[in-house]
């Protein structure tokens, strides 16, 4: 439950919100997004965290990067390893030990923390920033096709949001895309 005097920081895991957009057939409106939790609370940091291959510099998703970053999102970029493996060459980085640590540290500076995401290893972040009074609420979905957040976390969070219940809030209307695309 957010309330409208909360502090509140949101910490978007960027490559889980793209699968449970996917797995939705939701895309994100970013602003809407933003503006949803702005209304009922005193939003103080919206921070996207994103692994980017140097590679591929021209591609949608560093110019949403930059779009979000233009507009009001921090944004955490991590360059993406590539390891050769017996396959071929593959693409792997994370950003769950730096989206943890900002789960800490952002405890001791708000009073509330969205989390968008799924990954099971935020859980000792989280019992850590309980621990400094910061309550932890979870937006992911259930509903979504290929994705499913991980039942330690659902179990350990304050509160938890299903993605689908805010479609009419924070998803571009299908008009509205398929005009776009």
């Amino acid at each position: 439950m957010l309330y409208s005097t909360d502090k509140l920081a949101i910490l978007i895991d960027g490559q889980a919100l793209t699968s449970l957009g996917f797995g939705l057939g939701m895309k994100i409106d970013y602003r809407r997004l933003k503006s949803r939790f702005a209304r009922v609370s005193k939003l103080t940091t919206v921070k996207y965290y994103a692994i980017v291959d140097a590679d591929k510099v021209e591609n949608p998703y560093v110019k949403l990067l930059d779009w979000l970053d233009y507009n009001g999102y921090q944004i955490h970029r991590k360059m993406a390893r590539v390891f050769d493996d017996v396959d071929g060459a593959r693409v792997k980085g994370s950003i769950t030990a730096d989206l943890s640590v900002d789960i800490i540290m952002m405890a001791k500076q708000v009073d509330h923390i969205l989390l968008i995401g799924g990954h099971t290893d935020y859980c000792y972040a989280i019992q850590q920033a309980k621990r400094f009074g910061a309550r932890v609420t979870l937006l992911s979905s259930l509903k979504a096709e290929g994705f499913r957040p991980a039942d330690d976390l659902r179990r350990i969070v304050d509160d938890f949001i299903e993605l689908e219940d805010l479609r009419n809030e924070i998803a571009i209307p299908e008009a509205l895309r398929t005009a776009a695309e």
